[in-house]
């Protein structure tokens, strides 16, 4: 089978690393495999399998007004519908909201058949008037739409006017462990995931500094506009000289398979990637029981703790009771490495292959 794979980029993030997962478990299969990104190959972090094939449109940049919003939108729709002529694809399953946008706009009269993997949370996402305009019109006409917990596809089929809405969850890889690309403290807590507003760090920082733990430091891996922010946070409250921000790391698994906790603080989630690629690294993880996301993956107490949606004196008080009791952190990080099995990646291909099939043949 012939299948096209859109994403705005390669770029460090969950989405791009399930793209990355997905198409090389496909190629396996015996299927040929064209990623098309709107970005240009410089943004790339996750590589592609050898013989996957990679068109790079280079037309991911910033309008000014919006006249120029429109004419730029309406340029990428017209780079994707020639990849579709080029291609000619069985079916095209586009990655996130923009690109399933596009794409599916790009597909009309094609007959090619579009599934957007959607990757975030609509309630909480914030697109703009234009983009949420014609949101509701590709997302009600796409041939299927993907969510990745069962609360956003009951909210998508209310919000989209869909009778079905598809609930694929991201794949889990078994992790390989080699040496870290950081020189690690002796004992630490680990946070993963975009320095932005919506990862909630600046809540994990004010968390780590209630601990008063001189003797385990906080490691946050990951990059953006937030870093400068978060280390004058953490300076302000006295703990910068604990508090390691190394940036973006390529093999995660062997640091955070050396810490004591993995903490996720973030606001909002769809499905917390970094969450369950910690779990499967068999450490305990502590999360604010935000909306949608980590209690589908966390049993409170069994595989991990979850607390209430922004109480930083009780994700506090959490980190601190696992800090001090070894045997009941070794208890739930034992059980935390069962996700692998959960979200094994052979079982999540061939429920991805199911779907693709089922257009294949309508």
């Amino acid at each position: 089978m012939n299948i096209v794979m859109a994403i705005s980029s390669l770029g460090c993030g969950g989405a791009e690393r399930a793209l990355s997962i997905l198409s090389e478990q496909f190629q396996r299969q015996g299927h040929r495999i064209t990623v098309v990104t709107l970005a240009s190959s410089r943004k790339d972090f996750f590589a592609l399998a050898p013989g996957i094939s990679r068109i790079e449109l280079d037309m991911q940049r910033p309008s000014s007004g919006a006249f120029n919003a429109v004419s730029n939108n309406v340029a990428r729709c017209a780079a994707l519908r020639r990849v579709y002529r080029q291609e000619k694809p069985d079916v095209v399953v586009a990655f996130m909201s923009k690109p399933g946008i596009l794409g599916t706009l790009a597909s009309i009269g094609t007959g090619i058949p579009v599934i957007i993997a959607e990757h975030n949370d609509p309630r909480q996402q914030k697109l703009g008037f234009f983009w949420r305009s014609i949101q509701k019109i590709a997302y009600r006409y796409a041939d299927e739409l993907v969510f990745l917990t069962e609360e956003l596809a009951s909210y998508a089929k209310e919000r989209y006017g869909r009778e079905e809405v598809v609930v694929i969850p991201n794949p889990v890889v078994a992790p390989e462990f080699g040496e870290p690309e950081i020189n690690l403290p002796g004992r630490f807590i680990a946070g993963m995931g975009r320095l932005v507003g919506l990862k909630g760090f600046d809540r994990l920082i004010k968390a780590y500094a209630k601990l008063d733990r001189q003797d385990v430091m906080l490691v946050i891996l990951g990059d953006g506009p937030d870093r400068i922010a978060l280390s004058k946070l953490a300076d302000d409250l006295g703990v910068g000289s604990r508090v390691i921000l190394p940036g973006n790391v390529r093999s995660p698994q062997s640091i955070l398979r050396c810490a004591e906790l993995y903490v996720l603080p973030s606001r909002t989630e769809a499905f917390p990637m970094a969450l369950v690629e910690a779990m499967a690294c068999s450490t305990a993880p502590v999360s604010f029981d935000c909306q949608s996301g980590p209690a589908e993956i966390i049993s409170d107490g069994d595989n991990g703790v979850l607390v209430p949606e922004g109480d930083i004196d009780a994700l506090a008080e959490a980190m601190a009771v696992l800090l001090c009791d070894q045997k009941l952190r070794q208890h739930i990080a034992r059980n935390a490495g069962m996700v692998v099995s959960r979200f094994d990646v052979g079982a999540v291909t061939n429920r991805w292959m199911e779907l693709i099939c089922t257009l294949k043949t309508a």
